[in-house]
């Protein structure tokens, strides 16, 4: 006597196809990609802040400039990412890789954004910035 009985398989019910082979959606990015999504915002929170003479430089406006700039390096960078995965048929290495190059990039942008913001303010000559100012003469 065998323990498989031809009654229990039912010749008339169909093979649920979904339950044995579920699309899984692929992601964009792999997942590396967190990586230089990191390495932005460490740059963002050193060098994206407004700068101190900036007489709207508050503790809330401060915070508001800095999300601003996470936001918009990362929708910056999602979308040519987006653009680059369908141009390339879906290619998740060429999405990834388009991703890590813009984010990098605007924060290289942030990097010398800063860079020149200083050096434009540390060169200043102080008897310029008297004359500019008569008030902080005495």
């Amino acid at each position: 006597m065998s323990s498989f009985s031809e009654d229990t398989v039912s010749p008339s019910s169909p093979p649920n196809e979904r339950a044995s082979n579920p699309k899984v959606k692929e992601s964009l990015l792999k997942w590396w990609a967190i990586f230089p999504f990191a390495i932005f915002i460490v740059i963002v929170l050193i060098f994206g802040r407004p700068s101190a003479n900036n007489p709207r430089a508050n503790e809330a406006y401060t915070v508001g400039f800095v999300v601003g700039g996470c936001l918009l390096g990362l929708v910056l960078s999602l979308v040519s990412a987006w653009v680059t995965y369908h141009v390339t048929r879906k290619s998740q290495l060429g999405a990834t890789l388009m991703f890590s190059l813009v984010i990098l990039f605007i924060g290289l942008t942030m990097i010398s954004n800063w860079a020149r913001g200083r050096a434009e303010h540390g060169s200043e000559d102080p008897s310029q910035s008297q004359l500019a100012n008569p008030a902080s003469r005495h």
